[in-house]
Formats: C-alpha cells, sequence, structure tokens
C-alpha cells in the first residue's frame, strides 16, 4: 500500500476569505432575484388568464339574448329577401315536422312521469 504524504493546508488571509463569502453571498442574491423574478411573472400570467376567462364568461352570458335577437332578425331578413327554390323550402318544413315530432315526444315523456 502506498504512503499518503497530508501538507499543511493553505492559509487564506482574512480579506481573501471575506472577499470569497461576499461573490458568493453576491452570485446567491442574484440567483434568488432570478428566480423570484420569474415566480411573480408566472403569479401575472395566472391571475391574467383566470380574470380573462371571469370576464369572457360573464360578458358571454350577458350577451347571449341580446345577440340571439339580432341573429334571429338577421336570419329572418336572409329569407324574406331571399326566400329559396320551393324544394328547399320543402325540405326545411320537413326538417322542422320532424323536429317537431321529436318535440312532442319529449314533452309527452316529461308528461308521464
Amino acid at each position: 500500500m502506498t504512503s499518503l504524504d497530508l501538507r499543511n493546508p493553505v492559509g487564506l488571509g482574512f480579506a481573501r476569505t471575506f472577499s470569497l463569502t461576499l461573490s458568493g453571498m453576491r452570485q446567491r442574491l442574484a440567483r434568488s432575484a432570478v428566480t423570484l423574478m420569474v415566480m411573480a411573472v408566472a403569479v401575472a400570467f395566472m391571475t391574467n388568464t383566470f380574470g380573462e376567462s371571469l370576464i369572457r364568461r360573464r360578458l358571454a352570458r350577458v350577451t347571449a339574448a341580446p345577440t340571439a335577437e339580432a341573429r334571429t332578425a338577421a336570419a329572418w331578413a336572409a329569407r324574406l329577401t331571399r326566400p329559396g327554390s320551393v324544394e328547399q323550402i320543402l325540405r326545411e318544413i320537413g326538417g322542422a315536422a320532424e323536429r317537431g315530432r321529436g318535440l312532442r315526444r319529449s314533452a309527452a315523456d316529461g308528461q308521464a312521469r
């Protein structure tokens, strides 16, 4: 087995030790500041996304009825200006009758309960 010679450790002066300590603290402080800024931006982004979602839902709820009336008025205006062919009118009437039967069936089911 080989022998291991241990030398005396290198001694650092007070100024050098103090300098190394300060540079380490500066590095850690800079890293923690960057981490803190990233976390603050993440929280701001999530808050913005959540707030936008709440505003969008509320706005959709408030504007649903007025826009439905406007859509119905636009559909009627389009129909009245250009009624379509006889086949198209008959197809729409037939589709309305089918939808009406389905509505009657579901209403009857609801009354039977």
